[in-house]
């Protein structure tokens, strides 16, 4: 999860009628913050606002927990450590030409 990328309350009602039928589970798993990486980490009260919008719809919905941040071993940390910083800058969606 990304904090004003796909963290508001509308990106959760929007999964919401995306899977309305279906029998899913769903894994919120919130950003782990590094150097050279723009984006944020979401704050505790979103992620739990997320995840009550998910239950009231009958989903079921995780929120993983991160191990290794302390040492900056997180999931996606590692791998800022070999990339180059254009590679991690570039903005979702963003042309490469």
């Amino acid at each position: 999860m990304l904090k004003g990328v796909n963290d508001r309350e509308q990106d959760a009602k929007a999964l919401v009628r995306l899977f309305r039928g279906f029998k899913v589970k769903i894994n919120l798993i919130p950003f782990n913050e590094t150097e050279g990486i723009p984006f944020k980490r979401p704050d505790e009260k979103a992620i739990l606002r997320f995840q009550e919008i998910l239950v009231n719809a009958n989903m079921t919905a995780i929120i993983r927990s991160s191990r290794g941040d302390d040492i900056s071993a997180a999931c996606g940390q590692l791998a800022t450590a070999t990339a180059t910083p254009q590679a991690v800058s570039e903005p979702p969606g963003a042309a490469t030409e």
